[in-house]
Parts: structure tokens; C-alpha cells; sequence
């Protein structure tokens, strides 16, 4: 008597079902790794979400590491540094590394995370450093997912994933003397939003009383005659905007690419407009104060490589295309040279 198996096998409509159960099996087994990835993809997504957002806050928390700090004492500059040092010290090593672990852990979803070995628990944040540099904030989470299809595939990944950005420091911490010049160093060559903050700093500097409180786009605000500023940076050495015809570590041999350079200047502008907008008539100051926003003069500061004033002939290209975007949206361009870029 022949099996169940042999009879299938005997006749041709036997076999296909036997080949199509097999092909539901692999198909099915597939489909559930392919699932399984993409949970672990999310997974990923949503701890890198958490690690930016926490980033970008640490970062405007650090700004009470500079705080002014009256003293009446000969010793008031001392004091001021001891004082920095200690609040920096907490920040980097004691209430920032717990405010991290909990902010973190309070954007994520356990149900969202099930494949994570222990939970959220399970997210470690050795490897973050809060001002280590005495500048930058950097997050590092590490934990492992579990990965188990019907026991085909039984693993456990290790998982690294990173956030940096720049703290909003003080204006008269050393971070605006930190940064080295020159080459491959320069701040030109970090990342826009590093540098943008770089610039922002320096630039804001030189206004104490009309800083605005970041979040709200604009930079600064001259309540006396109703001006808004924003302050953007453009590095024209980039092939983006600039060819070098010889020596790209000579100014004088880059010609700009005007469309490109007027396309970027277009998107300040209305980057300006938007945020304008946005406040609804009224801005925070950095004090804290809150202003009535009167807007009777709108003004860009672009910042650019120092190199750009030794060439007169890119200078003087450069100077037109801001006058004509500037006679165009009725915003006042000013060009500031500020770092090295070559």
C-alpha cells in the first residue's frame, strides 16, 4: 500500500501541490524576515529620533553654563571661571548624563521597541559626552535587538548609533576661541548646522542687548528702530557656488557661480519672511523679555571666508549679487568676513 507521500508524488497535479506547499513555506519564511527588519529599521528610527531631539535640547540647556554671574570682589573673573567650570562639570558628568538617560527614555515607546533585549532598559548611553570638548554635545546609544523568525533565525545585533551637535554656549565662553582656523580645521569645513551656531555666536556677540532667544529663527532684534536680523553663513569656496580656475588655495583664481550664489541668497530671504510671520508680532528676547515685534527694516548677515575680501574681484562679484537680491526683497544684506577657509 503506497503512502500518502507516493501517491502525490505518483501523479503530476501530486506534485505541484507538494512544490506549491513547499513555496508557501519558503515564501512565508521570506516575508517574515523581511518583516523583521523592517521592525528592527524602526526600531532604529525611532532611537535615533529620540537621541536627535534630546540633542538639540541639551544643547539650548547648555547655555546656563555661562550665565553672568554678579560678583563684587577683585576676584570676579575667577570667580566667574570657578563657577563656569563647576556648572559645566554637572552638566557633563552628573544632572546632564541623568536629565540625558531620562529625556530619552521618556520620547520612547516600549511597545515600539520590543525587539530591544530588556525594553528601554536596555538603552545604554556609555559613550555620550556633554561638553567634553567644552563645545559640542555628543550622544551614543548602545543596545542589542533580538531577532528570532520561527526559529530559522535566532540572533541578537548589537546596535551603535550617534548625535552631535553644537551647544549653545555663552557668548564670551572660550567656545568662539576654540575652534581652530585655517585648512582642514577651519570651521568652514564642519557641518552646516555646527558652523551656522558657530557664526550665529559670534555674530550675536557683538549685540548682547538685542539677542533673540533661540527657536524663533530670527537672531536679533533692534526694538529702537524695529529691525530684524538674521544671520546665515555661505562658504563661497564650495563648488557649489564657485569654481577655482588654478589654485583653489588662492582666492584670486575662484569665479562665482552667480545663479547658485542668488538661489541661496532667494532662500535666506524667505526664510527671513517666514519666520517674520511665525512670531505673530511678538519675540522673546535672550533676557527672557517679551517684545513687540515691529518690523520696519529686514536685514541678513552673511558670513563668509575672510579669504573672499583678498580677491577684489570675487568680492566685488559678491557684493553685487547681494545688492540685487537686496533691492529685490527690500532686505538689507550685510556681508561679514569671519574665519579662514583655505
Amino acid at each position: 500500500m503506497k503512502s500518502m507521500i507516493q501517491r502525490a508524488f505518483a501523479s503530476s497535479e501530486g506534485l505541484y501541490t507538494v512544490e506549491g506547499a513547499f513555496t508557501i513555506v519558503i515564501f512565508t519564511v521570506l516575508i517574515m524576515m523581511l518583516l523583521s527588519m523592517m521592525t528592527v529599521v524602526q526600531t532604529e528610527m525611532e532611537v535615533q529620533n529620540a537621541l536627535d531631539q534630546v540633542a538639540m535640547e541639551l544643547s539650548e540647556y547648555s547655555y546656563l553654563v555661562g550665565d553672568e554671574v554678579e560678583v563684587s570682589s577683585e576676584e570676579t573673573t575667577t570667580l566667574k571661571t570657578i563657577l563656569q567650570d563647576v556648572k559645566r562639570e554637572l552638566l557633563s558628568n552628573t544632572l546632564g548624563a541623568k536629565a540625558c538617560d531620562i529625556m530619552i527614555k521618556d520620547l520612547l515607546d516600549d511597545r515600539k521597541l520590543r525587539q530591544v533585549v530588556d525594553g528601554i532598559e536596555g538603552i545604554d548611553l556609555e559613550g555620550t559626552s556633554i561638553l567634553g570638548d567644552g563645545r559640542t554635545i555628543k550622544l551614543e546609544a548602545n543596545y542589542m535587538i533580538q531577532v528570532d523568525i520561527f526559529g530559522f533565525v535566532d540572533k541578537k545585533l548589537q546596535i551603535k548609533q550617534k548625535s552631535q551637535t553644537m551647544a549653545w554656549l555663552p557668548y564670551y565662553s572660550e567656545t568662539l576661541s576654540s575652534v581652530p582656523t585655517g585648512n582642514k580645521d577651519s570651521i568652514w569645513n564642519d557641518t552646516n548646522f555646527a558652523r551656522g551656531q558657530f557664526f550665529v555666536l559670534e555674530q550675536k556677540a557683538l549685540y548682547k542687548e538685542n539677542g533673540v532667544k533661540p527657536g524663533q529663527g530670527i537672531d536679533l532684534y533692534f526694538d529702537d528702530v524695529g529691525k530684524v536680523v538674521e544671520i546665515y553663513s555661505l562658504n563661497i569656496f564650495n563648488d557649489t557656488y564657485s569654481k577655482a580656475s588654478k589654485n583653489p588655495n588662492d582666492p584670486n583664481s575662484y569665479k562665482l557661480n552667480d545663479e547658485e550664489v542668488l538661489d541661496q541668497l532667494d532662500e535666506y530671504i524667505r526664510a527671513l519672511k517666514k519666520d517674520i510671520k511665525s512670531c505673530d508680532g511678538k519675540i522673546i528676547m535672550e533676557s527672557g523679555a517679551e517684545e513687540k515685534l515691529t518690523v520696519n527694516y529686514k536685514e541678513l548677515i552673511l558670513v563668509v571666508p575672510k579669504e573672499v575680501q583678498e580677491s577684489k574681484t570675487l568680492n566685488s562679484d559678491l557684493k553685487s549679487l547681494c545688492k540685487a537680491a537686496s533691492e529685490k526683497d527690500k532686505v538689507e544684506i550685510k556681508i561679514v568676513y569671519s574665519e579662514e577657509a583655505l
